[in-house]
């Protein structure tokens, strides 16, 4: 994860996804991942306006949150059938 501060003190936090697959090669937009709330188990809305995003050709993709305050905040990933 890496993190840059945002206007309101706040930080601006990327998560990144890997897909990695054992015989072949990720094809680009091959799988769709969810960002969800690990406290409230709702899926969120990244800083960018997305709660879903596909793999690139390389298999990753990513999110970016935003946090403001102090505490604890817990996300996962969830990939999503097709």
């Amino acid at each position: 994860m890496k993190g840059e501060s945002a206007e309101d003190g706040g930080l601006d936090v990327e998560i990144k996804i890997k897909k990695v697959l054992e015989g072949r090669d990720v094809k680009e937009g091959e799988f769709t991942f969810e960002l969800w709330n690990w406290a409230d188990t709702e899926k969120v809305t990244d800083v960018n306006g997305k709660s879903e995003v596909t793999n690139d050709a390389n298999g990753e993709a990513s999110f970016t949150v935003h946090v403001n305050g102090a505490g604890e905040f817990g996300y996962y990933i969830r990939e999503k059938n097709k």
